[in-house]
């Protein structure tokens, strides 16, 4: 069978070509809305990943600066206390340097001096050398009328620089004449105006009422005297009643607190002792036209003594002997920085660890004072015997009734050698001593027997059954 070809007509193949063209836009249009949108969700990824990026590099920053800043921190506190070892250091050998400037008091001023001494004659020398340097050069390489030009040009040198010392002085007076003359003129205008008014009627106030209450107002001052000299000032009020409550308080510290008052030696050769006379005094600024400055006491005796003071201005109200703690060696212990008092040794060497079984004796043997334990013993030792009595007098009156201390006395002759050998044993000292016991220095005779306090007195739990 024979095929033919279907032959449109125009209209219909445009129509079909147009839609073909349409399908192929339509087409095309789809791919490039694809490939838009697949570079969008690339540049979208593309965003995301370089904001990661930029919060990771971020976070890695401030972790680097937290770590840096940690890191500074441990540094500040290494250095500070690298510092502070440092100035401790410092400050240690500060202390050292002053403490030995204060053992080697003598030492340190010599060295000071001797180094003054040096450092001017040093400074001599210099300058010596320096004008013989400079007179040999302008001896060599100058002529006589340029030396006489050099000698003039040196002179007028120190002319202008005494001048300008002189200028100076004048200007430092002149200063404090203006001063003065600007404090002078305040001063009057203050009371021209009234200023410090109510300061004055305040005072005038005070004076008033403290009066009509029964005080006295005036210039007081309480100080320390010893043959007939102030040594010591401790405080100065203007009312009568404030200075006498200072007066009786620090009388009555000093005469309770003080368990052995100090004594000096009259003389090395006889050995002797005696207190020392120091006195605490009241002392009142008088006018030399209406008062005197002589005042009656009565002395030891009840006599009624007169006691005038050197100067027309002060004069003597009240005055109470003033003690110092007499202060001992105790062994063990340097016998000239490091001595102790009676209280140090009550505290240390008797108080301590005492009991049934640890009990204590004291013992006095010339001018040592020998404390006997069951387990051990110590002793201390005055500058002479009486001052071995005065520590054990001051002991047995504190500790007399105490349990446990026995007081014994002196040591019997037959005691000598063991005690003697006992002390060797115990210091490593050699045996200076002949026969038996030791030469007791030359004192006076004591009036008043040592008392005691032996373990009879006592029942065997160590309650006092009576007293000797």
């Amino acid at each position: 069978m024979r095929k033919y070809k279907l032959v449109l007509p125009d209209s219909i193949a445009k129509e079909k070509a147009r839609l073909a063209k349409l399908k192929k836009e339509k087409h095309e249009r789809e791919i490039e809305k694809k490939k838009k949108q697949r570079k969008l969700k690339l540049e979208r990824e593309k965003q995301r990943k370089k904001e990661k990026a930029a919060r990771e590099a971020l976070k890695r920053r401030e972790h680097k600066k937290e770590l840096t800043k940690r890191k500074h921190e441990r540094q500040k506190v290494r250095a500070a206390a690298k510092r502070e070892k440092e100035l401790e250091k410092v400050r240690q050998k500060r202390l050292e340097e002053q403490k030995w400037k204060e053992e080697h008091r003598e030492e340190w001023l010599a060295q000071v001096e001797k180094a003054r001494v040096e450092k001017i004659v040093k400074t001599k020398a210099r300058k010596k050398n320096k004008a013989e340097n400079e007179h040999e050069y302008m001896k060599a390489h100058k002529t006589p009328a340029e030396i006489e030009t050099h000698i003039r040009f040196k002179e007028r040198l120190e002319e202008k620089r005494n001048a300008r010392r002189r200028n100076k002085d004048k200007l430092r007076k002149r200063h404090a004449y203006t001063k003065i003359k600007k404090l002078n003129y305040d001063r009057k205008y203050y009371r021209t105006h009234g200023y410090g008014k109510e300061v004055r009627d305040r005072r005038e106030t005070e004076i008033k009422e403290r009066t009509a209450m029964g005080d006295v107002y005036g210039e007081y001052m309480i100080a320390v005297a010893q043959d007939e000299k102030i040594r010591k000032k401790y405080i100065v009020k203007n009312w009568w009643n404030d200075i006498t409550e200072i007066w009786n308080k620090m009388v009555e510290e000093n005469h309770s607190e003080v368990w052995c008052p100090k004594e000096e030696l009259t003389t090395a050769r006889k050995q002797g002792t005696r207190p020392t006379k120091k006195e605490l005094v009241l002392l009142k600024k008088i006018d030399p036209n209406k008062e005197d400055n002589i005042t009656a006491f009565r002395d030891d005796n009840g006599r009624i003594v007169t006691v005038k003071t050197d100067t027309d201005e002060l004069a003597i109200v009240l005055k109470e002997p003033w003690y110092e703690e007499e202060k001992f060696a105790v062994n063990n212990l340097n016998p000239v920085k490091d001595k102790k008092t009676a209280k140090w040794i009550g505290e240390n060497l008797i108080e301590p660890n005492l009991s049934e079984y640890n009990m204590r004796k004291v013992i006095l043997w010339h001018n040592y004072l020998l404390i006997d334990g069951d387990e051990d013993f110590d002793f201390a030792f005055g500058k002479t015997e009486n001052t071995a009595v005065n520590l054990y007098m001051a002991l047995f009156n504190k500790y007399e009734d105490t349990d446990y201390v026995y007081f014994i006395g002196e040591l019997h002759c037959t005691q000598y050698a063991k005690w003697t050998q006992k002390i060797k044993d115990k210091t490593g000292w050699e045996r200076l001593m002949k026969g038996k016991g030791v030469r007791k220095p030359q004192v006076e005779e004591r009036t008043k027997p040592i008392p005691t306090k032996s373990s009879s007195t006592k029942s065997v739990s160590g309650k006092s059954s009576g007293k000797r």
